[in-house]
């Protein structure tokens, strides 16, 4: 594990910190437990934690969600780029009224959070990096973690915890090829086993059929891109839909509003 880049609100200790990794030898760093909420994306690569026998991978776009005081391991290859931030005792008190953060990290469970679309909180970093760090710069990072993390909460995405290397193998197909004509017969290859049995363990790992779980990972990118300025039709193509009435629908059913009103309400 690498050491904190930059120490934020210095004035409040344990508020929050922001981690860089950068990638080196593929060997897992010394068990460690936190002060306050830890969340960690891959900017680059993979990252892998591992929590007792549990391990959790997050490709990019995934966030990894370690609890206040769960001891844990990371492992960083060569061309893996992570950021983590550490939301602290006194931000979550601070945040509590207005978000109710507090009760919800009390009841996070350590996982893998499926998140479309750039993180408020990622947007911001850029600008920290580059001019500092003030107290309201400091204030917005950690507002705009929090609204992330409830933002998944409240659309009811549970933490998909995947340890089992077959269905990781999987899921990497997923994300790399998602958009194209994958099948179950094409994902229980990845995963070496049998159709059948890929399909009762991979429900059992993720909560989902592989089916479900490749058609909610297409309905957050084609979101993502559409609050990105393309074209509904566009943004649904390259997510891998062909059918636009269908995809109409299912977006309506996710979203509980139709692509166009979608994109007037990121606005």
């Amino acid at each position: 594990m690498a050491s904190p880049v930059k120490l934020l609100g210095q004035q409040k200790p344990l508020n929050l910190s922001l981690r860089r990794w950068a990638g080196g030898e593929d060997e897992w760093g010394p068990v460690s437990a936190h002060f306050g909420l830890e969340v960690a994306w891959a900017v680059e690569g993979w990252l892998r934690y591992r929590i007792g026998r549990l391990e959790l991978v997050a490709p990019p776009g995934a966030l990894v969600v370690i609890p206040e005081g769960v001891e844990h391991a990371s492992l960083l290859g060569p061309r893996v780029l992570g950021r983590a931030l550490h939301l602290g005792s006194h931000l979550l008190e601070s945040l509590q009224d207005d978000l109710g953060l507090r009760t919800i990290a009390s009841g996070l469970q350590p996982g893998v959070v499926l998140v479309g679309g750039r993180l408020q909180a990622q947007q911001l970093l850029s600008n920290l990096e580059a001019e500092g760090c003030s107290t309201e710069m400091m204030d917005e990072l950690g507002l705009a973690l929090a609204m992330d993390v409830l933002r998944i909460r409240t659309r009811d995405e549970s933490l998909a915890e995947t340890h089992d290397r077959r269905i990781v193998a999987a899921i990497e197909r997923l994300w790399d090829e998602g958009n194209a004509d994958l099948g179950v017969e094409d994902l229980a290859v990845a995963a070496g086993m049998s159709r059948f049995h890929f399909s009762r363990i991979f429900k059992q790992r993720t909560g989902m059929s592989p089916y479900q779980y490749l058609l909610e990972l297409r309905l957050q990118r084609s979101a993502a891109l559409i609050t990105r300025g393309l074209p509904v039709t566009q943004a649904a193509t390259l997510a891998g839909f062909s059918d636009m009435s269908r995809f109409a629908q299912r977006f309506r059913r996710r979203f509980d509003c139709p692509p166009s009103a979608y994109r007037a309400r990121a606005e």
